[in-house]
């Protein structure tokens, strides 16, 4: 992992962010595959990934939406209490 991580910051300086991506939630890695791109792997071992996200980032959308819906709420409430 040390020796990969110093080979890729000689190749892209500090424009590369190097995590491990196991057991992180699924928005996180909803991120990943949304914004991030494959440096070094099995490219079909990454789309069988992709689909892995995809799939628990659906499963938990509702659960992200409402999570919005009451913060956005409370948001409005606080305003309201403190304008």
């Amino acid at each position: 992992y040390t020796k990969l991580h110093s080979k890729f910051l000689e190749l892209f300086g500090d424009e590369i962010d190097f995590k491990t991506l196991h057991r992180k939630n699924p928005l996180f890695l909803f991120e990943v595959i949304k914004d991030g791109q494959l440096l070094y792997g099995d490219e079909a071992c990454y789309n069988d990934f992709i689909i892995n996200i995809l799939n628990r980032y659906r499963d938990i959308k509702p659960l992200l939406d409402l999570r919005e819906k009451c913060l956005g709420k409370k948001n409005i409430q606080l305003q309201q209490l403190y304008a």
